[in-house]
């Protein structure tokens, strides 16, 4: 069983954001993925390759000194947004949808839901209406 088989999903009217906030903050934290998620551990860019290192066979460069850590970083982030976006009604997904960083997608739920009440109504409301609606 999955983590968050168990967690009911973000409902696009709010209702149920604390609840789902805890549960999901929990499930992050249990995977070692909360930190990914709230951008505290940020994407790593590649470090230059000692100078001492050659260039593998039928390559012309060599490789960032920190590709595993890299690899590990991409890793913990596709499962972060695989954890968050199993958790969203369609609705709330079809917003976020264009969010590759897990700390994005985080934001910028937070920034929907974490207004109590009416404004964070409204906002979810004006977003569906524009991505239903108007054109691109």
């Amino acid at each position: 069983m999955k983590l968050f088989d168990n967690v009911e999903k973000l409902k696009a009217d709010g209702s149920n954001w604390d609840v789902w906030k805890q549960q999901v903050m929990m499930i992050l934290q249990h995977q070692n993925l909360l930190q990914i998620a709230e951008g505290t551990m940020p994407k790593l860019t590649p470090a230059a390759p000692p100078s001492s290192r050659k260039a593998p066979s039928g390559s012309a460069t060599l490789p960032p000194s920190n590709v595993a850590e890299i690899e590990l970083w991409d890793k913990s982030n596709l499962e972060a947004n695989i954890q968050i976006y199993m958790t969203l009604e369609y609705e709330v997904t079809s917003l976020m949808a264009d969010q590759e960083l897990a700390s994005e997608l985080w934001s910028t739920i937070h920034m929907c839901f974490d207004s109590q009440g009416l404004p964070a109504v409204a906002t979810v409301a004006w977003k569906l209406w524009h991505y239903q609606i108007l054109p691109d």
